[in-house]
């Protein structure tokens, strides 16, 4: 197979906390807002760790999650990770809160733990 400098390795550093689990998938926000693509490197690896379900997004949207839905109707379910002011972190906050989800798996470059 030759070199391909756009081929990437999807990872997670505990890949048997997916398996088995209902996941939300949180992704790069611009990938998937403005950027237009339906889902990013966090469904991919949801799908190959073997999550049971990947949870619609979709369902438990708040404030600037929701907006964002909205806005963006190719988003499918996934979150796009909006952030970048105490308005959205609220809103992803909220939507991540207001989930049932057994994992949220975040395919983001920010630290969302913190």
């Amino acid at each position: 197979m030759q070199n391909d400098s756009r081929t990437r390795v999807i990872t997670v550093d505990e890949p048997e906390q997916v398996a088995g689990k209902r996941v939300l998938v949180v992704g790069d926000g611009p990938t998937l807002t403005h950027g237009g693509m339906s889902y990013g490197a966090g469904t991919i690896a949801a799908q190959k760790f073997g999550a049971a379900e990947i949870l619609p997004g979709r369902n438990s949207a708040a404030g600037s999650i929701a907006d964002a839905f909205a806005q963006y109707p190719h988003l499918a379910d996934k979150i796009p990770a909006l952030g970048y002011s105490p308005q959205q972190l609220a809103g992803l906050e909220a939507t991540l809160n207001a989930s049932d989800a057994d994992l949220v798996l975040y395919s983001t470059p920010p630290d969302l733990a913190s």
